[in-house]
C-alpha cells in the first residue's frame, strides 16, 4: 500500500479522534463548571489544558508522533470553549439576616443568631448558614459542673434549596443540617441533616423564610468521632437582608 493511500484511509480515524477529543473535553469542561461553580474548582480545568497544550508541543518534535500531537492540542481546545460556552450558574447575591431556632424535641427551647444568606438572581437558589454561636439548653446539664459554667449547647442551622450546594440527599433539593455541640472538651457534638423520609416544609422568599423539621437522621458526613444522635423537632425561621 503507498503512502498516499494509508495517507487517505487514515484521515477519516484523524478526524473522527479530532472530533472525540474536542467534544469530550468539551463536556467535562462544561460538566466540571455546573457542578464546581466555585471560582477556585477552575484551577483543575487551567491545569488540564496546560498539560494537554505542553504534551502536544512534545509530541508535535515528535515526526511519528504528530497526529497524536494535534488530538492533545483539539483536547485542549475543548477544555478551554467548555469552560467559557458551557452554561453559567446565576451569579449569587449575599446578605446578612438573623436566624431563630424553636425546638419542640426533646426539650422545648428558642434561641436567635445572626446569620448569612446567598440567593441566586433569579431567586430559585437559597442558602442560609445561622451563626455558631447560638447558645441553647437542650441536653440535661452536669449537676457537677460549676455553677459559673454555661452548660448551654452551641447549636449551628444550615439549610440549602437547589442542587448548588451538593448537600441534599433529598428529592426536592433541599438540605437541611442542625449541629449541636457540647460545651465538655471530652464530648463530641452531634449532627443530623434531613433525609429522603424526614418532615421537612418549607416555605420562602429571598428575604424570609420558616422550615418546620421532625424525624432527623445522623448526619452522612459525620466522621467516627461525633456525638450520639439528637432526635430534634420544631421550627427554624429567618430573615435576609441584601442591602437593597
Amino acid at each position: 500500500m503507498t503512502a498516499r493511500r494509508r495517507l487517505v484511509r487514515s484521515r477519516p480515524l484523524v478526524l473522527g479522534a479530532l472530533v472525540a477529543a474536542f467534544v469530550g473535553s468539551f463536556v467535562a469542561a462544561a460538566y466540571w463548571e455546573w457542578i464546581w461553580w466555585e471560582p477556585y474548582n477552575a484551577l483543575l480545568p487551567y491545569l488540564g489544558e496546560g498539560v494537554l497544550f505542553l504534551t502536544a508541543i512534545v509530541l508535535a518534535a515528535i515526526p511519528r508522533a504528530r497526529p497524536f500531537a494535534l488530538v492533545a492540542a483539539v483536547a485542549g481546545l475543548g477544555l478551554v470553549a467548555g469552560q467559557i460556552m458551557g452554561p453559567s450558574r446565576a451569579e449569587l447575591r449575599h446578605g446578612d439576616g438573623t436566624v431563630t431556632i424553636h425546638l419542640t424535641a426533646p426539650v422545648a427551647a428558642t434561641g436567635s443568631s445572626a446569620a448569612t444568606c446567598a440567593t441566586s438572581d433569579g431567586g430559585t437558589e437559597l442558602q442560609v448558614s445561622g451563626d455558631p454561636n447560638l447558645r441553647m439548653n437542650i441536653v440535661p446539664d452536669d449537676p457537677a459542673a460549676p455553677a459559673d459554667v454555661d452548660q448551654r449547647e452551641i447549636v449551628g442551622v444550615f439549610l440549602t434549596v437547589g442542587d448548588r450546594w451538593r448537600r441534599s440527599v433529598r428529592p426536592d433539593e433541599i438540605a437541611f443540617h442542625l449541629m449541636v455541640g457540647r460545651v465538655e472538651a471530652e464530648l463530641p457534638g452531634s449532627s443530623m441533616m434531613a433525609g429522603p423520609s424526614t418532615v421537612l416544609s418549607v416555605d420562602w422568599t429571598t428575604r424570609a423564610g420558616r422550615a418546620q423539621f421532625a424525624d432527623l437522621v445522623p448526619e452522612a458526613r459525620a466522621n467516627e468521632h461525633a456525638g450520639p444522635f439528637i432526635d430534634v423537632a420544631g421550627t427554624v425561621e429567618w430573615t435576609c437582608d441584601y442591602g437593597d
